[in-house]
């Protein structure tokens, strides 16, 4: 399974704890990170544009894509269109 991860900092988790979780997570389930991606505000862009190559997005919390649940329920949809499967480590 080839996937994207995702990186937000937060004030309890750096992306530098994240990437170091979802290194360890996907090597766990077989699954190669093609794509590491830091998002600063809720702007998804490039990684709408990477959809077509990915199996996957992993987050280690959901709460790393967006606080919105609009904003997530929108990225999730757009995933879901894409046949790109969502994956969060934690709730």
């Amino acid at each position: 399974m080839k996937a994207m991860a995702i990186l937000r900092d937060s004030s309890f988790e750096s992306a530098e704890e994240q990437r170091l979780s979802i290194t360890s997570f996907a090597q766990s389930e077989n699954i190669k990170v093609a794509y590491w991606h830091q998002i600063f505000e809720d702007n998804y862009a490039g990684i709408y544009d990477k959809l077509p190559k990915l199996d996957a997005v992993i987050v280690t919390k959901v709460s790393r894509i967006s606080k919105e649940v609009k904003m997530l329920d929108e990225f999730k949809k757009t995933l879901n269109k894409n046949g790109v499967k969502f994956i969060s480590m934690f709730s």
